[in-house]
């Protein structure tokens, strides 16, 4: 990459960057472009030369987050392992990230709130489920080709282990006290994977 689209694709990254922390602090919908070029430290006319709306940024930053759930989606496939193993593993780094991080929940609500509105953000939203759904029933096969489970309805149970991934996550980004992230998803493999172990 040359060193002009080095500098591009920093300031795109910026400006990203920006937005996410506007966004987690005011929400999308109280977030303004304003708002972003001041705490990107940008003029307006740099945040317009890259972004033409707000919902081009929202759109954005749905991608570059998801992608970044695809890729870790993706290694559980191939890792080493029992299932079970490995979703304990995805588990502890979601929780690693999402604890470092906590701008990561609050974008996530805005992005399932989001998702209702503008369509782009929609099909993102719906490309991410069925990523997440289409590993979680790989690794429910592969668990019943290796003989380590004995499943019925793989899709159903990989749909329910997506749901309450999603559901414990929202809840615990809206700080509901009683939810703690590590141990939910702990609780969440014994419930699911406990009665089908072969």
């Amino acid at each position: 990459m040359s060193a002009k689209g080095e500098r591009s694709s920093e300031r795109r990254a910026q400006i990203l960057q920006a937005a996410a922390a506007v966004y987690a602090r005011q929400g999308i919908d109280g977030a303004r472009m304003d708002d972003i070029v001041a705490e990107a430290g940008l003029s307006k006319g740099t945040l317009y030369w890259y972004f033409d709306s707000k919902d081009d940024i929202t759109v954005a930053l749905v991608e570059e987050v998801i992608s970044g759930e695809f890729a870790q989606l993706r290694q559980l496939v191939d890792a080493d392992g029992t299932v079970i193993e490995r979703l304990e593993r995805f588990f502890d780094m979601h929780t690693a990230i999402l604890q470092s991080n906590p701008l990561l929940g609050k974008l996530g609500i805005e992005f399932y709130s989001i998702a209702g509105k503008l369509d782009k953000v929609h099909e993102l939203v719906r490309q991410y489920y069925e990523e997440f759904v289409a590993v979680a029933l790989a690794l429910v096969r592969q668990g019943e080709e290796r003989g380590e489970l004995r499943i019925e309805r793989p899709r159903e149970l990989a749909v329910n282990l997506v749901a309450l991934v999603e559901g414990s996550t929202l809840l615990w980004a809206i700080g509901i006290q009683e939810v703690d992230l590590a141990q939910q998803f702990r609780n969440a493999i014994a419930l699911l994977f406990d009665g089908l172990r072969a």
